[in-house]
């Protein structure tokens, strides 16, 4: 993999009237060479970080919409080709502002608030293929909103960035 796209934030551009708003999540003309196989939702508490996870041997693109609350997200590039390997990205995300991770990306976020999120993924999720960046590594240096964020078992024992198993 020597080129990988970059993160890109997208908008819901919703009509408005008096009963409230309707807009589109998913077009496939924006998405015209992935297919999306499988979706996915979660529930964070506020103070939460879920990450940084991605997938060796069948990387997954990510389509992330929040479905309620607010979130920072957070993509590092985890492919070592690449002359960014290690850079971090960095974006604000609520009910009106998807993002599309692109493989090649570990992704996670900061709950600002309770959050409910939903993904839809090109590739199926294995754990066997799963790995998890550690949150913290200083070779990162996420910014993160916290320094006590909750986490689960699984993203506390993160890998550093020289450690990681690489697309």
């Amino acid at each position: 993999m020597d080129t990988i796209e970059l993160p890109t934030r997208l908008h819901l551009h919703p009509e408005r009237d008096e009963r409230g708003w309707a807009g589109t999540f998913y077009d496939e003309r924006e998405f015209p060479h992935r297919h999306f196989v499988q979706e996915f939702v979660s529930h964070s508490i506020y103070g939460t970080i879920r990450g940084m996870h991605y997938q060796v041997g069948k990387p997954q693109g990510k389509l992330i919409r929040v479905l309620s609350g607010q979130i920072m997200d957070v993509c590092v590039n985890v492919c070592r080709a690449s002359p960014n390997f290690g850079d971090a990205s960095y974006f604000f995300l609520d009910k009106l502002r998807m993002l599309w991770v692109p493989e090649g990306y570990a992704h996670g976020f900061y709950a600002y608030t309770d959050t409910d999120m939903q993904y839809l993924f090109t590739e199926y999720s294995d754990p066997k293929l799963a790995r998890v960046l550690r949150w913290n590594d200083p070779t990162v240096d996420i910014e993160w909103e916290t320094d006590n964020p909750i986490l689960s078992a699984r993203d506390r024992e993160g890998l550093r960035l020289e450690e990681i198993e690489i697309l």
